[in-house]
């Protein structure tokens, strides 16, 4: 902000101020990433966590003072376009090589420019919902542009293998798309009515376009989108079983504040030695003894900061949430503000739904 606020005032343009204060659920967030430092178990990472966090709060505080509904609609053509670099990657990554990654193997799992498929798929799921209201937004060959795109992206959400964000997508896109004929006060049971033989062209046309990519898409899509691998439940299992039994062990030692940020990462192996100790079969079929994450948010928050990071959590989300679908609601508001902010409510909202950071092993996604 001081690099933008410089150039601003030496071009001799207007230099905007607000005159309102930090807001004090904002200012409790950031205080209590900070509390972090008298009770945490690694120090190290609660060091990376703290600095994240705060940057993380800063950078969403900053732009919530100067995003206007002017300019709202070029954040959104941002975020939609991040999303076709980050699938850009994907991409040539599920076929196999990489503009980045070169120590990547053949049938290696995407991971974007992430680092991770899980978190990679978390991602898309808000350039996905950025082209969903761009297609609306736009008209002409920007409309068939953004559908274009769309496409790509959704694709590149599909190559990550991410099944919580799978759900995400199917919890979010509709969402929007009925807060869409909500805004415009469309009636989908009487245009089906009125134009059923349109309506049935079209779900034909869809049908057609779906199965077309279905017969072209490579052997190795065809496999990961089988049933028995989308529904496989090995990793599922798994981290119910293990991960999720140490976060548990470790939330009761300190349920109200925890143990400090990030502090799972080496608490764990504590609480695997003490559970394994009580039950003598704890690693019995377990792959993978060293989790660095607990592979759910929501845990890994308890076990963080306790009951007291998650309920001061719940409290900011729900406030976000709440003052997005205030917007939404707001008739008097422009058609294209609210749209714009439909997709940035149903983008939290999708994101909010799939806390279980799980995808199909590897070993059973052949790359060719």
């Amino acid at each position: 902000m001081a690099a933008a606020y410089s150039i601003r005032l030496f071009t001799g343009r207007q230099v905007s101020m607000t005159r309102s204060g930090v807001p004090k659920l904002m200012l409790l967030v950031v205080l209590l990433n900070f509390f972090s430092f008298f009770y945490t178990r690694n120090y190290y990472y609660t060091n990376v966590a703290v600095t994240m966090h705060a940057a993380v709060l800063l950078f969403l505080y900053l732009l919530s003072l100067h995003l206007t509904g002017k300019n709202a609609l070029w954040l959104l053509i941002l975020t939609a376009l991040s999303g076709v670099l980050v699938s850009l990657e994907t991409w040539f990554q599920f076929y196999d090589t990489s503009l980045l990654f070169q120590w990547m193997t053949p049938g290696s799992m995407v991971v974007g420019t992430i680092g991770n498929s899980n978190y990679l798929g978390a991602y898309l799921l808000f350039p996905v919902l950025a082209f969903t209201a761009l297609i609306f937004l736009f008209k002409g060959r920007l409309r068939w542009l953004a559908g274009a795109l769309w496409v790509f992206v959704f694709a590149a959400l599909l190559f990550s293998r991410a099944r919580a964000s799978w759900v995400g997508v199917a919890v979010a896109v509709p969402g929007f798309l009925c807060s869409v004929m909500k805004i415009y006060g469309f009636s989908l049971t009487a245009t089906l009515r009125s134009k059923s033989r349109h309506a049935l062209v079209y779900g034909l046309s869809v049908l057609v376009f779906i199965g077309v990519l279905w017969v072209i898409a490579p052997q190795r899509f065809h496999v990961m989108m089988g049933f028995s691998n989308v529904t496989n439940p090995e990793t599922f299992i798994l981290r119910t079983q293990k991960y999720f039994q140490a976060s548990w062990w470790l939330f009761k030692q300190s349920p109200l504040f925890g143990m400090g940020l990030w502090s799972y990462r080496n608490m764990v192996y504590e609480a695997q030695a003490e559970i394994d100790r009580v039950q003598g079969d704890f690693f019995k079929g377990y792959p993978e003894p060293k989790p660095r994450r607990v592979h759910n948010e929501y845990l890994e928050t308890l076990n963080d900061g306790g009951l007291l990071a998650g309920m001061v959590l719940l409290l900011l989300v729900g406030t976000v949430l709440k003052h997005g679908l205030a917007v939404i609601r707001k008739e008097t508001l422009p058609l294209q503000e609210r749209m714009i902010a439909s997709a940035a409510f149903y983008s939290l909202w999708g994101s909010l739904w799939p806390p279980f950071s799980s995808s199909p092993s590897a070993s059973t996604v052949p790359s060719s």
